[in-house]
């Protein structure tokens, strides 16, 4: 998604943009694959709302994607929807500006660079592209863990039946305290003196 700088008003001007499978795979690659945790189901939708104040480039939006997820504790595949909202106020980069090696690659690249939190950075020139800025946005609200339900049971560690589907006879071992691994260890290091 661009924006140009020199096309914008005080009052925001919205956007809405599907960038595709092409773009999600050149973001996300490595997670685009058959047996990876997610696969897209339905291209991520950005709408943006677009203006200026002075010389600061004011960006407010949301995206919501659809994913196809494997759930961690059961391993069973369920549909993952992903949503968030941002604000983003650029401002022009002059020379003072606090910009690392990498944060003056990004503004030749792409004429963005984010400061240290994700709602506000520097621009440079008129075209201003948000892809990588977008991209991130993504991946900052990907679960931790992928989980189906929040109350899944999982696999028993022991023979490995679905325990949402059905009861096992296995029992969790439980220790007598959560200390009781320490005593084993205790116990090693006084028995060997």
């Amino acid at each position: 998604m661009k924006i140009w700088v020199d096309r914008l008003s005080a009052e925001p001007e919205e956007i809405t943009e599907s960038p595709g499978r092409d773009w999600w795979q050149a973001h996300f690659e490595s997670t685009d694959s058959p047996d990876a945790e997610f696969e897209l189901v339905e291209s991520p939708v950005f709408h943006v709302a677009s203006c200026s104040r002075g010389q600061k480039v004011d960006l407010k939006g949301n995206f919501e994607v659809e994913l196809d997820a494997q759930c961690g504790r059961c391993l069973r595949r369920y549909r993952q929807a992903l949503q968030d909202s941002f604000r983003l106020l650029l401002e022009p980069v002059v020379e003072n500006s606090p910009l690392d090696p990498e944060g003056r690659a990004a503004l030749e690249r792409t004429g963005v660079c984010l400061g240290e939190e994700l709602e506000t950075g520097w621009y440079r020139g008129n075209e201003l592209e948000l892809d990588d800025f977008l991209a991130e946005l993504i991946a900052l609200s990907w679960p931790l863990q992928a989980v189906c339900k929040d109350d899944c049971p999982g696999l028993c560690p022991q023979c490995g039946v679905d325990r949402s589907k059905t009861d096992c006879a296995c029992r969790d071992p439980k220790p007598e305290s959560p200390f009781a691994v320490l005593e084993v260890l205790r116990d090693k290091n006084t028995g060997s003196v």
